[in-house]
């Protein structure tokens, strides 16, 4: 069914499934992260399902770091945090321990592809290739000091909130789509 959505009278966009929940509670992310680590996990499979790209140092990494991802997440949350929910930004001291336990966090192993985006250019009115990107996935060698670490929900959470908001640039676009999986 596709109803319209109005505002001072007038149809704007067509949405459907406007039953559809889509709430997202921090307790339901914290929830999860506690049973994530539960499973006290040595692999963390990440697939990434549409082009992403993580910069580290100034330059675009193919084999994404573990400690990358977990600082571009953090990155991400501060400033929603910030903007939208007029919360502080997360503390330095929680930022500075997370990221020292996820560059305990090695890959393991890794299958992915160079992938580029055709994007436009209104500025420059002429269609654009944007890259390099990395689509596909990394095994995430888990020490069994990181899932014992009091700090350990925290890199799982991240990973949920990842999983909603996208990583990396043009995330906006639709880039940055991941999917993870613990064993």
């Amino acid at each position: 069914m596709v109803e319209d959505i109005y505002v001072d009278g007038d149809a704007y966009i067509p949405f459907t499934d406007v039953d559809r929940e889509v709430d997202i509670f921090e307790d339901d992310i914290i929830a999860e992260a506690e049973k994530l680590r539960s499973k006290e996990p040595s692999i963390i499979k990440i697939e990434f399902r549409t082009p992403t790209m993580i910069i580290k140092n100034g330059t675009v990494v193919k084999e994404i770091p573990f400690s990358a991802l977990m600082k571009n997440i953090m990155r991400k949350l501060t400033f929603i945090r910030a903007y939208y929910l007029q919360k502080k930004p997360l503390d330095l001291d929680y930022v500075k321990s997370v990221a020292a336990l996820a560059e305990k966090v090695r890959i393991d192993s890794f299958l992915v592809k160079d992938a580029w985006i055709n994007k436009y250019s209104i500025e420059r009115r002429k269609w654009e290739r944007v890259g390099p990107f990395v689509k596909g996935v990394i095994f995430y060698k888990v020490p069994k000091e990181v899932y014992e670490s009091e700090y350990a929900d925290e890199l799982y959470k991240l990973l949920l909130w990842g999983q909603l908001l996208h990583v990396g640039k043009m995330a906006t676009f639709g880039a940055g789509e991941y999917v993870f999986e613990v064993f």
